[in-house]
């Protein structure tokens, strides 16, 4: 009796250690799961923003086609002064368009023939038309929106080179673009792979975690099946005790029959 109480209670004990290191194991499981899909949503949202932007920031040649004649056509039809302190906010649009990017019109100038011959400026009114100047003095090199009006007549009436600027907004605006999808590539790589390191290490760990919880539950396995010494040997003194005690009994009941067969009369 005293064994089988002690394997019952061997056997309850790896029981609830087994049980116990299973619930562990798979909250550990569930959390490692929900964490690498986080990081999966988290970088498919990235991917697919990506993918936007670069659509919309990465078009194809008849798009930038498109915006080289949407922008001559907006400065013929939209600028009309090369005073940035007038009403006409498109025209200020422009002038600080050439400010602060350091061009000129929207193609490269080189000389009196130039993408403001067209517009009202030079048609209609303004210093243009007027023959005072042949590009903007918003163009003037070493001139910003505070002293541009004491511009060389060098550079936006005879347009000397060196004086101005001779690249074109579309070009810098091109440019621009380009640059700033190349910085988008950038973050967006970075960002996949922060994610993609985050994700291993948290796939180690969680194989680092389950593989412990393997070996702890062996090694309480291990530990259930072996019996103490001392219960061990109490255990066997215990045994040959009966089994002493069920040989004298054996033996005892033999005697007596042999005696009663002897002295039984015939």
């Amino acid at each position: 009796m005293l064994l089988t109480g002690c394997s019952i209670q061997n056997y309850k004990m790896t029981h609830s250690v087994y049980n116990n290191l299973a619930i562990l194991a798979w909250v550990v499981t569930f959390l490692l799961m929900v964490s690498l899909l986080s990081i999966a949503s988290c970088v498919a949202i990235g991917y697919f923003f990506f993918q936007l932007y670069n659509t919309r920031f990465n078009p194809p040649k008849p798009v930038w086609r498109n915006l080289h004649f949407d922008m001559i056509k907006s400065l013929e039809q939209n600028f009309k002064s090369d005073n940035v302190n007038s009403n006409d906010g498109k025209s200020n649009e422009w002038n600080m368009l050439f400010f602060n990017f350091e061009c000129c019109g929207v193609d490269n100038v080189y000389g009196t023939t130039n993408d403001f011959d067209n517009t009202s400026w030079c048609t209609t009114s303004g210093s243009c038309q007027k023959t005072n100047s042949q590009i903007p003095k918003s163009c003037c090199k070493n001139e910003n929106e505070f002293d541009y009006e004491t511009a060389h007549s060098n550079c936006h009436a005879s347009v000397n080179p060196g004086t101005y600027h001779e690249k074109g907004s579309y070009s810098v605006i091109k440019r621009e673009i380009k640059k700033r999808r190349k910085e988008v590539h950038k973050a967006f790589d970075d960002f996949l792979a922060s994610a993609i390191t985050v994700g291993m290490l948290m796939v180690t760990y969680g194989a680092l975690e389950i593989a412990f919880l393997i070996l702890l539950f062996c090694k309480q396995c291990k530990k259930s099946t072996q019996t103490n010494p001392t219960t061990a040997q109490n255990q066997t003194q215990h045994s040959s005790t009966r089994n002493n005690t069920s040989t004298d009994t054996v033996n005892n009941v033999h005697v007596q029959f042999n005696e009663r067969t002897q002295f039984t009369p015939m």
